[in-house]
């Protein structure tokens, strides 16, 4: 079957169910169809039971075959449900922890092409979405069962009557599918409305200080707030206009169903009166069950866009891995510690689809253990980038990282990366501080006292009590749990620019130094000249090039 959206809407949904589902279907089919079956015979028993009620004739029988046929409804029922759910979101477990480690084998241009928007909509909203109609799309396929299983039994007591209502109710099934889709179209026009609406309120609180400063600006940001809040209130109208017409043509078709029932069946035969009953009271009962299939078309329409992005998105991720270089099963050994890396031409484009956007390179440059280098340069210069193809988060275009004289090959890329500690300008904290179980309890409380966030936080089972702090004082946790993973170089993107005079004096004068004396390679992206002197070498970056900067620095770095 063709699983192509424009020739089959639910086929991503069914391969997504091949591709990750683990249930026993024919097992599940089975349950399924005995829920159908006892619930369709609780009805029949009933439905029989009335005429012998009347003659005086019900037996005891009849009464315990009732109560077996609503018992084994209530087993199959509750089997269905049970694993029906249990077995959604364990699907949706192994979807996430797919894409989780895709995402983590994906190298960090490729992540950052997908964008986070992409993929957080992918491993929250969608898989929600399978959840959150995971039972509905249950019931529906047991309905499906029962209505297959009533309209037997109405074939069994009137085939006129069968073959009636069947065209009847299929007529008005197609009829308010289209319906629905009407509707479905307005209220997705009326989410993207809301969309935007959303952007535009994020705006007014975002930029809530520059609206303040300009009257015409805030103006025009409130004008098109009232166009989105007006047009989106016209879409949810026409949208709710189109379910209550929806809704009046259900409960119409109902009656008329009935109607063909009452009127129209015993024109085309001689069906008994009782034949006539009973069929009719069936077809009260097929109802229900009807509704909830016709009303899970939409919402299958929806599960089905959910799976279509998760597989595209795990489609994307696999093309971006198979695009990379295989490395090896094994990182190969590499020595505990290094005397030099060098970066050797090494050179690096931004592409924006086809066309280059920004290069870096060719690099030339040598890092020895135990220096502190600072790189200045204007923004937009490429320091970001360079430290980034530092660490191998980028991967050169050309050019070679060697290590000792060692070109870094694929298979070593990330135990080279794992030399590596790193606060970058876009840094993020992570709740959890300690990552090593054997970390020195220690050396945490020393940490804490000696970036002076002691008092704001503490760590307790390796979390930081609290992140709830000024940017300075989140990169002072940032540059507390690099340091607690003891790697070899350390690099800070930035780190000083948010931090108050006091302690980026500290910083520069005491803990620069004191790492330097542990032994810490130190590379740090700087735009503060009076500390220049406390690098070993300095280099500097435009437009992508860089140069050693070798003539000496006026001025000391101690000057207040």
């Amino acid at each position: 079957m063709s699983t192509h959206p424009a020739l089959n809407p639910y086929g991503p949904l069914l391969r997504l169910l091949r591709q990750e589902g683990r249930i026993d279907l024919r097992r599940m089919l089975v349950m399924l169809a005995a829920s159908g079956l006892a619930n369709t015979g609780v009805f029949v028993s009933i439905n029989e039971a009335f005429g012998h009620v009347s003659s005086g004739t019900l037996h005891w029988r009849e009464g315990a075959l009732f109560a077996i046929l609503v018992l084994l409804y209530l087993m199959a029922q509750r089997y269905v449900l049970q694993t029906g759910a249990r077995e959604v979101e364990q699907l949706i477990f192994r979807v996430r922890m797919g894409l989780l480690e895709r995402l983590q084998r994906c190298e960090l241009l490729e992540v950052e092409r997908l964008g986070q928007a992409r993929i957080h909509a992918a491993i929250g909203a969608d898989t929600r979405t399978l959840s959150q109609f995971s039972i509905a799309l249950v019931l529906a396929a047991q309905s499906m069962l029962l209505v297959i299983f009533t309209a037997g039994y109405v074939y069994y007591l009137a085939p006129v009557a069968f073959f009636l209502s069947g065209l009847f109710i299929a007529g008005s099934a197609a009829i308010y599918i289209q319906k629905s889709r009407a509707v479905n179209e307005a209220l997705a026009r009326a989410s993207m409305r809301e969309s935007e609406l959303h952007n535009t309120v994020g705006e007014v609180l975002g930029g809530f200080k520059e609206l303040k400063l300009s009257s015409v600006k805030a103006r025009r940001v409130l004008a098109d707030a009232s166009e989105l809040t007006a047009s989106t209130a016209d879409l949810r109208t026409e949208a709710q206009g189109a379910l209550a017409g929806s809704l009046v043509f259900s409960q119409t078709a109902f009656f008329l169903l009935f109607g063909v029932a009452v009127f129209l069946v015993p024109a085309f035969g001689s069906t008994s009166s009782t034949a006539i009953v009973k069929s009719t009271t069936a077809l009260l009962f097929m109802f229900g069950p009807l509704s909830t299939m016709i009303g899970a078309i939409p919402q299958l329409a929806v599960v089905s866009a959910a799976a279509e992005s998760i597989l595209g998105l795990y489609d994307e991720l696999d093309a971006c891995l198979a695009a990379a270089p295989t490395p090896a099963d094994r990182p190969l050994p590499i020595a505990p510690s290094f005397a030099t890396i060098e970066l050797e031409d090494v050179t690096f484009h931004y592409r924006d689809r086809d066309s280059v956007a920004f290069s870096t390179g060719p690099v030339r440059m040598r890092i020895t253990r135990g220096e502190t280098i600072m790189i200045t340069g204007g923004n937009g210069s490429g320091k970001s980038t360079l430290m980034r193809l530092l660490c191998a988060l980028y991967p050169a275009d050309a050019g070679h990282i060697l290590v000792d004289g060692r070109t870094v090959g694929v298979d070593e890329r990330q135990a080279y990366r794992d030399r590596f500690a790193a606060v970058f300008s876009d840094f993020h904290l992570f709740r959890r501080a300690v990552f090593e179980a054997m970390s020195d309890p220690q050396e945490v409380a020393r940490l804490l006292v000696a970036l002076e966030v002691d008092e704001k936080t503490g760590i307790r089972d390796g979390l930081f009590a609290t992140v709830d702090l000024s940017t300075g004082q989140r990169k002072r946790l940032a540059l507390i749990t690099a340091l607690l993973e003891h790697r070899e170089v350390l690099l800070l993107d930035e780190w000083a620019a948010d931090q108050d005079p006091h302690f980026r004096r500290k910083f520069y004068l005491e803990i620069l130094p004191h790492l330097k004396a542990r032994g810490l390679t130190i590379i740090a992206v700087t735009h503060d000249e009076r500390y220049f002197p406390v690098a070993d070498r300095r280099y500097h970056m435009e437009d992508g090039h860089i140069v050693e900067i070798t003539h000496p620095v006026e001025g000391t770095a101690d000057e207040q």
